[in-house]
């Protein structure tokens, strides 16, 4: 992962002195670790006071996501400062007035920069490739030929007032999981044909981050806008991609069943339960307790005491502007998750889940069905879809009754039964696996009692 700080020429130091004027920002030198380390346990690889960024990602992918910055031996950082050799309002002339022009001026010069500090060879920065449906790591010079991740963090958005007009160099957003908004061509970086590219498409290069704030403001807002590159193309409730109410500074449960960091265990009922902290150091599967009502609704318990430094939440009265700072009591506890509608990737912005007490409640109990059953039958669209090879197909019950699901090719020849079977009233979910199927359109058919629906599914290879 390549890390670089950029601002305007002459741009005025942030109000608390920690990334002043035309100089590089305080914490720089221990933004990201420059190797890899595997050694002892996996909350112990990287400090979190001198490899911010590195501790932040073994602690939340429990030692499986090593994020680092392979700088040569000459580059005493892992992260580059950028001092531009423009103001916002010189680039705005040069451009002649023109968006894509002038963000164009500011990342050649942002790359040419990061070159002249000794960044030469970019291939290290590219090891990621896809193959078929996967990623994998490759060695050097056998990557897809883009790099992989950029976090490009500028100090404003260049802000212009000219002529009696106001306009901005970058995209007027605190942050984005795209390097470009404005430009979509493609650069290349080095004589090795290594390439950036600034979309936000599986080969997109990087994300941006856009405004005067603090360190710990920063890293929510690069783990936000990575979320949206790797896992999350949308935004959930509490949830570190979060839309609405409920922002995480780290993965929440759905996060992390989401990306299989961790799996729920089931609860005991009429039992006691004991739940570790949600920092999980000492299991293999994740401290998450489980509760299921009826259908897929369920609860997800979590003990967050901040055993974890990155474990903090920014919900209620425990918000705090340096989140990760803050090693008082507020904000420790017992998190509970509703979660109504089982645990899938969005297509959209929605609410899946709510929170049902934080801040401090240990004592909670659960006590009889919560879930109002459906009132009407429905079959809901596939997801994801199109798919390879998996698919979920969800259906809703009123009433107990017969339930046959049947899949039939584009030709209306029935190829396969998803279903047959007695069901309880409730809300479901059934997976179709199309491995033995080929590519093409394919219909999904449900009978219960008198209702009967159709819909359309698309697998491709």
């Amino acid at each position: 992962m390549l890390v670089v700080f950029v601002q305007f020429k002459d741009e005025p130091s942030d109000p608390r002195g920690t990334w002043p004027q035309n100089s590089a920002p305080t914490y720089l030198s221990n933004m990201i670790s420059k190797t890899k380390k595997t050694s002892g346990n996996w909350w112990e690889h990287f400090s979190s006071s001198t490899e911010i960024l590195s501790s932040h990602w073994a602690e939340i992918s429990r030692g499986v996501f090593h994020v680092i910055s392979p700088v040569p031996d000459t580059v005493s950082n892992g992260a580059f400062s950028i001092v531009l050799p423009k103001t916002a309002l010189e680039y705005w002339l040069a451009s002649g007035g023109n968006h894509p022009i002038a963000e164009q001026m500011v990342h050649r010069d942002i790359w040419s920069i990061v070159k002249s500090q000794g960044l030469t060879d970019w291939r290290p920065y590219d090891r990621w490739k896809k193959v078929g449906n996967l990623f994998y790591f490759t060695q050097l010079g056998e990557g897809d030929g883009f790099v992989d991740m950029i976090y490009k963090v500028h100090k404003s958005i260049g802000n212009i007032a000219y002529n009696g007009d106001t306009t901005s160099i970058l995209y007027p957003r605190a942050g984005y999981n795209q390097l470009g908004a404005y430009n979509g061509t493609l650069d290349t970086v080095d004589n090795f044909g290594t390439i950036i590219s600034y979309g936000s498409d599986q080969i997109g290069s990087g994300i941006t981050v856009s405004f005067r704030g603090q360190l710990s403001q920063y890293l929510g807002t690069m783990g936000h806008e990575h979320g949206h590159q790797t896992f999350m193309p949308a935004h959930i409730t509490y949830s570190w991609s979060s839309f609405g109410l409920g922002y995480e500074n780290f993965f929440s449960p759905y996060d992390m069943i989401l990306n299989d960091y961790m799996q729920p265990r089931d609860a005991t009922l009429n039992a006691t339960n004991v739940l570790g902290d949600y920092s999980s150091r000492n299991t293999s599967n994740g401290e998450i307790l489980k509760i299921p009502v009826q259908g897929f609704e369920m609860f997800l318990l979590a003990s967050r005491n901040k055993v974890s430094k990155w474990d903090r939440n920014m919900l209620g009265d425990t918000a705090q502007i340096s989140t990760y700072d803050d090693q008082s009591e507020y904000g420790k506890g017992l998190y509970i998750y509703h979660i109504e509608n089982g645990i899938y990737f969005p297509e959209g912005d929605i609410s899946p889940q709510d929170m049902e007490c934080a801040d401090g409640v240990f004592n909670w109990q659960y006590v009889g069905q919560s879930a109002q059953l459906p009132t009407e039958y429905s079959l809901y669209q596939n997801y994801p879809n199109p798919f390879n090879p998996e698919t979920n197909i969800k259906f809703d019950l009123p009433k107990d009754n017969f339930v046959t699901i049947k899949v039939y090719d584009i030709l209306g020849k029935e190829i396969f039964t998803l279903l047959n079977d007695f069901r309880n009233a409730g809300r479901y979910k059934i997976t179709f696996n199309g491995s033995n199927f080929a590519s093409g359109i394919y219909y999904y058919k449900t009978k219960a009692g008198e209702f009967e629906s159709i819909k359309k599914m698309i697998l491709i290879k």
